[in-house]
């Protein structure tokens, strides 16, 4: 797909496959276990999941997820998914992005989300997406790219402290997609 060049090292970022689904699922776990008060998913909804799911996922038209690399290790993950119903097949959920802590401040968050981008013109009209109302950094990442925070879906996740709220946010993207 593209390349990009972070602050210390060169990046490939590509759009990735079924033969991708091994090493995409060892980042989702890592995502779901470093990062776990950051997303819906808890590590063993994510080992329920397997690998065939995600091979199924990973070949899914309605699928378009993208991993960055550096040299031959996945470092950050990020996929949409656009629903099967045909009333709103016209828009995408942006979900699951991860980079590595390591990684972390070298541009890789905002070039997975313009990938993203990239992928849903012509696929879909707008994209959305959820994110724990207390993750400063996702929210300032996402509004750098185009989203507005639309709603707050108070107590969304169950956290081991309690519910936590989720912001929801939304971005244009190509308005010839209505009829996708």
């Amino acid at each position: 797909m593209a390349s990009l060049v972070g602050a210390m090292s060169d990046f490939t970022i590509r759009r990735l496959g079924p033969d991708d689904s091994a090493a995409f699922l060892a980042l989702r776990c890592r995502c779901v276990n470093d990062a776990a008060l950051q997303f819906r998913s808890a590590p063993e909804d994510v080992v329920r999941e397997g690998l065939a799911h995600w091979q199924v996922r990973l070949a899914s038209d309605d699928e378009r997820i993208i991993g960055v690399f550096d040299g031959d290790t996945l470092i950050g993950i990020g996929g949409i998914t656009r629903d099967w119903r045909v009333k709103l097949r016209h828009k995408a959920l942006l979900f699951g992005m991860f980079v590595v802590p390591e990684a972390v401040g070298r541009g890789v968050g905002l070039a997975i989300v313009d990938a993203l981008i990239a992928e849903a013109r012509g696929f879909v009209a707008s994209l959305h997406l959820t994110l724990m109302a207390d993750n400063d950094r996702a929210l300032a990442l996402y509004e750098r790219a185009g989203f507005s925070v639309y709603g707050r879906e108070p107590q969304s996740v169950m956290q081991p402290d309690g519910p936590g709220d989720e912001l929801l946010m939304w971005r244009a993207i190509d308005s010839s997609a209505r009829g996708v």
